[in-house]
């Protein structure tokens, strides 16, 4: 995907929503609607692309609710009686192409045509006082034709102007994506201009096996991160005495074990014939790094993704992303 115009030309039409959404909350906002996309051409150095993981559209809505009426809600993991605890749902839409988008043939030594549609489910749970939190996802979705990733990519494309990939005939087949995720992050420094806190992820189900340790770093004006998810990026009237603007920069280092994963090796609960079957690397790692921008209920943040590579014989991939976020 070689413009990003379309993307922006969303973005700054959602922007302008942003001037209605006005809260006047002493604590913090409770609601919160949050658009982010992916795309390997955003690139600080100059140097984007169109391969490997190329783009992913996400939209949430999250929310902060006191009494829990949705099973869901009951059910997710609470970080003590005193928790903040929020939940949010949402849809993603993931794209793979191989590094060699000329070649109608498969490609096995490469990145597979893969794409996948999913809505989730989402809980996390923030202790302010003890400084923990624990998170927990629920997805579903379809890979494969279902998902609508070749129309997608050929029609920016041609609005676009830029080469057709040839290979699309080639993608992972139709298949069943169903998964569950669970975090535990904890704070093992910080004081009011600098945090460090550390975490650990699952992953389970029939999209990605895995296991993940990652830390995050923040340095700047900002909220504490266990104030909860939208005190992140809001800041209700009255509700910090050093203003209404937050400027913060961040880095996650993370190292996964990546047991499976059906956006590069194909489904397996319809278990069609494969046509590619790369060789994937079970040990990867990834560093995402960047800024935060915030002032009352709005807030925008850049973030630039180094990832290594998934497959056997590739070099490493970076993916910018842009995420717009609206709390009333």
């Amino acid at each position: 995907m070689k413009k990003l115009w379309p993307y922006c030309t969303i973005f700054v039409l959602i922007t302008g929503v942003s001037c209605t959404l006005h809260a006047q909350t002493k604590g913090e906002y409770p609601r919160q609607l949050r658009i982010s996309v992916d795309e390997d051409f955003i690139n600080i150095r100059g140097q984007g692309t169109d391969k490997a993981y190329t783009a992913g559209t996400f939209i949430d809505y999250f929310y902060k609710k006191e009494h829990h009426t949705f099973f869901l809600e009951r059910w997710a993991p609470k970080a003590g009686a005193d928790a903040i605890n929020m939940y949010g749902v949402g849809l993603m839409h993931l794209m793979f192409t191989p590094n060699n988008t000329k070649d109608e043939a498969p490609i096995h030594n490469d990145y597979p045509y893969a794409g996948a549609v999913l809505g989730h489910f989402s809980s996390y749970s923030y202790n302010e006082k003890k400084k923990y939190s624990f998170q927990a996802k629920i997805m579903g979705g379809m890979i494969g034709e279902a998902s609508g990733a070749r129309e997608i990519q050929e029609f920016v494309h041609r609005l676009t102007g830029t080469q057709q990939p040839q290979g699309w005939e080639n993608q992972l087949p139709n298949d069943i994506l169903l998964n569950l995720e669970l975090a535990v992050e904890k704070q093992v420094l910080g004081n009011n201009f600098a945090e460090l806190i550390g975490g650990a992820r699952v992953y389970a189900g029939t999209m990605t096996d895995g296991l993940e340790a990652y830390a995050i770093v923040r340095t700047g004006k900002m909220k504490p991160y266990f104030r909860g998810l939208m005190a992140h990026t809001g800041t209700p009237p009255k509700s910090s005495r050093n203003g209404r603007w937050q400027v913060y920069a961040f880095a996650k280092p993370a190292a996964r074990f990546i047991a499976y994963n059906a956006l590069l090796q194909g489904g397996i609960v319809l278990d069609k014939y494969k046509v590619v079957t790369p060789d994937i690397k079970r040990f990867t790692a990834s560093l995402d790094y960047g800024l935060v921008l915030s002032h009352g209920n709005f807030g925008i943040s850049f973030t630039q993704k180094i990832l290594s590579a998934y497959v056997k014989g590739v070099k490493s991939h970076e993916v910018g992303n842009i995420t717009l976020y609206f709390n009333w």
